[in-house]
């Protein structure tokens, strides 16, 4: 019984979430169990997975390059009080 799936096996969306969300959850200040770290760190850590073989490292490439990651830096948009109170349907 084989468990573990292959790289090509595991869909590219869900190749490039996996590294969204690494990044995310190192470097969310908002999380009340741990502190962020910098984003040069998470990068180095993102790397280091890559070189086990955990991540896509052409996809890898793209995020880092591209700087995907300054994108999550853009604040949320905030609904006001009034859309709060009745969303849309």
């Amino acid at each position: 019984m084989r468990l573990q799936t292959q790289g090509g096996e595991i869909p590219v969306q869900s190749r490039m979430m996996t590294i969204a969300d690494i990044y995310d959850a190192l470097t969310a200040g908002d999380r009340p169990y741990k502190k962020s770290i910098a984003t040069v760190e998470a990068l180095d850590i993102l790397e280091h997975e890559r070189r086990a073989g955990h991540l896509d490292g052409a996809l890898l490439d793209v995020f880092v390059e591209a700087k995907i990651y300054e994108q999550a830096q853009i604040p949320a948009v905030s609904l006001s009080a009034t859309d709060r109170r009745h969303p849309m349907r």
